[in-house]
């Protein structure tokens, strides 16, 4: 969710580029009151979401108790003609997770861009979901066959 003093803040400097003809985007987590977002529509042109995962258990994880707010938010920017777009985190293991959120986007429309982001570990983060640098394309293209969208995949090598 965000904050108030932020959301207000956002919304004013979002009326004040539309009525200088400027485009509004933001990149969120999609956690949005429906209220909120509503109030946002009418001055956003593009969005990006950051998924955190599938399930409820993956947002629970992050310690909000539900994963429905962010699909509701992301159908509902579409369906408001909102140019959207998605980006998920590829951790080892959790493979399927992926492929589900990339069904679920297919499912609104193929031509919304879909990322793959490389989980990479830092802090305290376990290393063993990190997956290999190796060669993430089979996924991608196992994705692609099943739903033929424009996935982009940034996969960096580790640094550290």
């Amino acid at each position: 969710m965000i904050p108030r003093s932020r959301f207000f803040h956002f919304l004013k400097l979002a009326r004040l580029a539309r009525e200088n003809n400027l485009l509004v985007g933001f990149s969120t987590n999609g956690y949005l009151t429906e209220q909120a977002l509503e109030a946002l529509i009418p001055f956003t042109d593009f969005v990006n979401i950051g998924f955190k995962g599938f399930t409820d258990e993956a947002y629970q994880a992050c310690g909000v108790p539900s994963s429905g707010p962010v699909f509701r938010n992301l159908k509902r920017l579409f369906e408001a003609g909102v140019h959207v777009e998605a980006a998920a985190i590829h951790m080892k293991g959790f493979e399927a997770d992926v492929a589900r959120l990339a069904g679920f986007v297919s499912s609104l429309s193929r031509d919304i861009p879909f990322q793959v982001m490389r989980f990479v570990p830092f802090g305290e983060a376990d290393i063993e979901f990190e997956p290999t640098i190796g060669n993430p394309r089979p996924f991608a293209q196992s994705w692609k066959r099943t739903w033929p969208m424009s996935i982009s995949l940034i996969h960096p090598g580790r640094t550290g």
